[in-house]
């Protein structure tokens, strides 16, 4: 999930609108963080890998190609938040690096990690080259939505469903925590609502596919939230 509505919030003439934005931001900083923590903790990696990949790219374009737009304190602001985010998103990449013997796919031999990081890597630059390039354009999404604002609920809405996935695959909350579940739930979901009030509200802009949206991330979510509360101790299925 990237920070272009965290970054666009410091912009923002609404004080509510701007605590909203920040705090969705920090809540996902944190779930960054918790998730990089849990790793080491439990020698697994804790973002699946089409996630992880899609994650580090959006940070990586919106941080270097088509940084925020802005001017004196609040571009240095802006480019400081993109940077912090994408150097997590790195750290992110380097546990899975680290710990992929641990939820390894069946039969994939060690030779073929790296080349399937690459591959997965490249795949989401093209996409989210081709996102940026084909929709991301007032004409198309509003005059209001920031760079990279498409793309980044597309892909956590990704994120939460692959979350859930890796769950039921592992049975067990290794690499995963409450926390790191809660961060996500809690900043998507303020992160959504910034969107709604804050981004989305010029003629035409609040569309099905934001709505869609907004409502699958906080489903999505909630049903991860819920399938680690009841694996707390015991795996969910014998």
């Amino acid at each position: 999930m990237g920070a272009s509505f965290m970054l666009d919030a410091f912009r923002n003439p609404s004080l509510l609108g701007a605590l909203v934005g920040i705090a969705s931001g920090l809540l996902w900083s944190l779930a960054y963080v918790l998730i990089i923590l849990r790793a080491r903790k439990d020698k697994d990696y804790g973002m699946p890998f089409a996630a992880m990949c899609f994650n580090v790219i959006w940070e990586l374009i919106y941080t270097f190609v088509f940084p925020a737009p802005g001017e004196g304190f609040q571009k240095w602001i802006a480019l400081l938040v993109n940077f912090i985010w994408f150097a997590l998103d790195v750290v992110i990449v380097i546990t899975w690096l680290l710990y992929w013997r641990a939820d390894s796919p069946p039969g994939l031999k060690p030779k073929w990690h790296l080349p399937s990081l690459a591959v997965g890597l490249v795949s989401a630059l093209a996409v989210l080259l081709g996102i940026q390039y084909q929709f991301n354009n007032p004409s198309c999404v509003g005059a209001n939505v920031p760079n990279g604002g498409v793309s980044s609920f597309l892909q956590n809405l990704m994120m939460s469903a692959l979350f859930i996935a890796m769950a039921l695959r592992r049975n067990s909350m290794s690499g995963q925590s409450l926390g790191i579940a809660l961060s996500k739930l809690l900043g998507s979901l303020l992160a959504s609502t910034y969107f709604y009030f804050w981004v989305l509200v010029g003629p035409g802009e609040l569309t099905f596919y934001w709505v869609a949206l907004f409502v699958l991330i906080f489903f999505y979510d909630s049903i991860y939230t819920v399938l680690l509360l009841r694996m707390r101790g015991k795996p969910l299925m014998a």
